[in-house]
């Protein structure tokens, strides 16, 4: 979504090459891509270090463990991304 964001147009990734490949697609879907044109969308992208620390940390603070792609969620929350600073309520 950050690439075809950035460059204005669907682009495709060559590979996924990560811990959560779930969360992964080669291409954004045509109509989220319109979609981000016409609501507000925030891009986040965060590393597998950063999504397997959300894990050991979530499992820290609450006993449950979760996948990597759980993970890459939790941690923008957990490193508090930049791109969320401006809402209160995440």
């Amino acid at each position: 979504m950050r690439i075809a964001n950035s460059k204005a147009t669907l682009a495709e990734l060559p590979e996924i090459n990560t811990v959560a490949p779930s969360l992964g697609a080669k291409q954004i879907a045509d109509q989220a891509f319109k979609f981000t044109s016409s609501h507000p969308t925030k891009c986040v992208v965060v590393s597998d270090r950063m999504s397997i620390e959300a894990c050991v940390n979530f499992l820290d603070d609450h006993l449950v463990l979760v996948v990597p792609a759980c993970g890459a969620a939790l941690s923008t929350v957990y490193t508090q991304v930049a791109e969320l600073l401006f809402y209160p309520n995440v």
